[in-house]
C-alpha cells in the first residue's frame, strides 16, 4: 500500500499537465532526468523553467495498493484530457506500466539503439570540472547495497573491456596513488582469498615479459625485507 497517484503543474496557470503513479521517487523523476521520452512534458517542464519557475508537484491519492494507483491514474487522466482535449502531457490513457515487468530482447535493443551513439544527447560530450565535482560530493560516502552490488556482478561477469577501455583506465589511474584508507580497505577485503587457477594463469600471460621499473623494483625489496624482519621477529 505504497502506491501514490500525483500531478505536475504548471505554476504559471495552476492546471496539471501530466498526470502519474509511482512509489517511492518516481514523481520527482520526470524533474531530474534529461533522457526522457516524452517530449511535449519534457518540453512544459523547461519552458517552466526558462520563466524563472519550477513544476509543482502534487499528490492525489497516497498510500494506494499498485491496481488503486492504475486505476486513479486512468481516472485523473480521463478527467483532465490528454492533448488537444485538455492540458495532459501524457501519451496514454494510463494504468501500463506494472512493477516487475521486463520488456522483451527485441524491445531492449531497439530502445538501446535509438539512444546509442550520435542518437544520444550527451554523445561528443564531457562534464565540466565543476559538473565532475559536484557529482563527486553527492555520491560521496554512498555504498551500493549487496543486492545491487550481485547485479553488477551478474552483469557484467564474462564481459572484455575493449583495449580502448583498458588505456582509458589506464591514463585515468596513472600517476595516483591510493590513501591509507583506501589501501586498508582494500587490503582487508581480500585478506584470506585465494586466486583461481584460471585468474593465475590470465596473469602470468599478462606480465611474462613485462620488465619491472626501477621504482618497483625498490619497493618489492623494501617490502620482502619488513615481512622477513616480521617473521624473524616471531620466531
Amino acid at each position: 500500500m505504497n502506491w501514490y497517484v500525483y500531478a505536475l503543474v504548471d505554476p504559471r496557470t495552476t492546471k496539471p499537465f501530466y498526470v502519474g503513479k509511482g512509489r517511492r521517487r518516481r514523481a520527482s523523476w520526470h524533474l531530474r532526468t534529461r533522457t526522457d521520452v516524452n517530449r511535449p512534458k519534457s518540453s512544459m517542464i523547461a519552458a517552466i523553467r526558462r520563466a524563472g519557475l519550477e513544476p509543482e508537484l502534487r499528490y492525489l491519492h497516497q498510500g494506494l495498493s499498485e491496481q488503486e494507483a492504475f486505476a486513479n491514474e486512468i481516472r485523473w487522466i480521463a478527467h483532465y484530457g490528454r492533448r488537444p482535449d485538455g492540458p495532459l502531457t501524457n501519451l496514454s490513457d494510463g494504468g501500463e506500466g506494472q512493477s516487475g515487468f521486463k520488456p522483451a530482447p527485441e524491445t531492449c535493443a531497439k530502445i538501446a539503439n535509438s539512444m546509442g551513439g550520435t542518437k544520444n544527447h550527451f554523445y561528443g560530450k564531457h562534464h565540466s570540472k565543476a559538473a565532475l565535482a559536484k557529482i563527486g560530493s553527492v555520491n560521496k560516502g554512498k555504498r551500493l547495497s549487496k543486492a545491487w552490488r550481485k547485479k553488477l556482478s551478474v552483469a557484467l561477469k564474462g564481459k572484455q573491456k575493449s583495449s580502448e577501455h583498458c588505456r582509458r583506465i589506464s591514463r585515468a589511474l596513472k600517476g595516483k596513488k591510493r590513501t591509507k584508507a583506501h589501501a586498508q580497505h582494500l587490503a582487508e577485503a581480500n585478506r584470506g582469498k585465494t586466486l583461481s587457477a584460471a585468474t593465475r594463469n590470465k596473469l602470468s600471460m599478462a606480465l611474462t615479459g613485462r620488465q619491472k621499473s626501477k621504482t618497483t623494483r625498490r619497493r618489492m625489496s623494501v617490502g620482502m625485507s619488513q615481512s622477513w624482519a616480521k617473521r624473524k621477529g616471531k620466531t
